[in-house]
């Protein structure tokens, strides 16, 4: 799931420390996620908010496992 939302971040050109400040989470927490660590700290308005602004779905970024 980590590399989901880290490749999603990458391709839209938004950098941690934006993409961090945009979800108001901080970036170590944001680097987590993109390692696969601590998920159960995401709170589904998060990942919704992710996904809006990534330009893709809840499903793409965290429910698949490519």
């Amino acid at each position: 799931m980590g590399i989901n939302l880290k490749l999603a971040r990458i391709k839209a050109g938004i950098k941690q420390i934006d993409l961090a400040k945009e979800i108001h989470v901080s970036p170590a927490t944001l680097i987590k996620w993109e390692k696969g660590i601590d998920f159960e700290n995401i709170r589904l308005c998060q990942m919704k908010k992710i996904s809006a602004t990534l330009d893709t779905t809840v499903q793409e970024l965290f429910l698949n496992e490519e």
